[in-house]
């Protein structure tokens, strides 16, 4: 075999598989995996210390994993995320059959399928990754991302890291996230939900019908909608809900909870009559959303096999919108975002923000409404509403003497 002709840069040799850095920035170089031909990006101060990474990773890479690439080994991030879940599940067993927990869960092996080797990750890989992000997808990952990298550093299996690179520390350098941007997704007003309402029930989605009226009335989110059970949830003359991601925010003991009596919301308690009688054409479904869906019989995620699912009465939606006309042809013909980028169709969460808008309309104050949607701020509530609808603060303040 030919030997390798050596590289230098500023005078210097660099180690094998080292390189530097694409963008040309200062301190920062690549390391060609040979197995994979992906980089790893770290930042050093002098190339000295950049070719003494490259030994390490070398070293670290030459000391050989399992070929089996379907069974992760002790050296793989892949192998250590099912302990990660079961210790969180251990902590918080009411995570396990709730949507948001899989989806923290995919966010993580989506990770891992970029980063597979834990004992490779560097600050500076997760940090390049980190702002590839939306603000969005940063907010959704932060705090479980947090809570995996403790349970890996614990385990002193994350060489190169020295800290958590998700901590809210300032001591350390913490990752910044991005400013909210304007949202994306079209608002839905009054008309243009009464008429995907009707076109639900034309399409046979009877349960989506009813998750739409219990929406807009009570502002909940399309989880929490779904996972309403008659049993759990009606006290008496009452619909009790502990807000869910109030909840794992909070904790459950300081939660938000919210409690509608139905002597003075006798449209709810009509509403959770259409489900009961639903319910009860549907094999008893203990739920108050209920559906006659494809029965799976070992569904991990189902209690009873006529319950509806959230992803479900969120495809209804897309389908009843797009029936409707509503679709992202119509998006793209709406007035653009301040960026230039197109606006995308609305969603069953933007009826949350059109019952908002409507207790806005009913003369509630925001401090008001903040406190059903479990909203930690007044802004955030008014992020919900139709700009169109927001108030003006009269100002009165004046310069004097002018």
């Amino acid at each position: 075999m030919r030997p390798k002709k050596p590289r230098y840069f500023n005078g210097i040799q660099l180690a094998d598989n080292l390189y530097s850095d694409k963008r040309n920035r200062v301190g920062y170089w690549r390391y060609r995996r040979l197995d994979s031909g992906k980089d790893i990006i770290f930042q050093t101060s002098t190339i000295q210390e950049a070719n003494q990474k490259a030994v390490e990773l070398s070293s670290l890479l030459n000391a050989g994993f399992n070929s089996d690439a379907h069974t992760p080994t002790v050296k793989q991030l892949a192998y250590h995320l099912p302990l990660f879940f079961e210790h969180h599940e251990k902590l918080a067993p009411k995570d396990i059959n709730k949507p948001s927990w899989t989806n923290r869960k995919n966010h993580l092996k989506r990770f891992a399928e970029k980063f597979p080797d834990v004992t490779l990750i560097t600050h500076e890989a997760i940090e390049l990754w980190w702002d590839e992000l939306t603000p969005d997808q940063q907010k959704a990952r932060g705090s479980n991302f947090r809570k995996c990298f403790n349970f890996l550093m614990k385990k002193k299996l994350c060489t190169f890291l020295d800290y958590n690179p998700f901590t809210k520390n300032d001591a350390f350098v913490v990752l910044e996230r991005k400013p909210p941007i304007d949202k994306a997704r079209m608002h839905i007003d009054k008309h243009q939900f009464d008429e995907l309402y009707l076109m639900a029930g034309k399409m046979g989605f009877l349960a989506l019908q009813i998750a739409m009226s219990i929406g807009l009335y009570t502002t909940l989110r399309v989880g929490d909608l779904a996972a309403l059970r008659f049993s759990r949830n009606i006290i008496g003359q009452e619909l009790r809900v502990i807000v869910s991601k109030s909840e794992a925010q909070k904790g459950t003991a300081s939660a938000t909870r919210l409690g509608w009596a139905f002597a003075e919301h006798p449209k709810l308690w009509a509403y959770i009559n259409e489900g009961r009688k639903l319910a009860k054409k549907n094999d008893e479904c203990p739920y108050i959303l209920s559906h006659k869906g494809k029965i799976k019989r070992h569904s991990k995620v189902k209690e009873h096999q006529r319950q509806i699912l959230t992803g479900t009465l969120s495809k209804q939606f897309r389908d009843v919108r797009d029936v409707c006309g509503y679709d992202i042809e119509w998006a793209k013909q709406q007035p653009k975002l301040p960026s230039g980028e197109s606006r995308t169709p609305f969603s069953f969460h933007e009826i949350r923000g059109l019952s908002i808008t409507m207790l806005a309309n009913s003369g509630f104050t925001d401090e008001e409404i903040a406190e059903v949607t479990a909203h930690e701020s007044v802004k955030t509530t008014q992020g919900y509403q139709n700009p169109d609808d927001l108030p003006y603060m009269p100002v009165r303040i004046q310069i004097n003497n002018l």
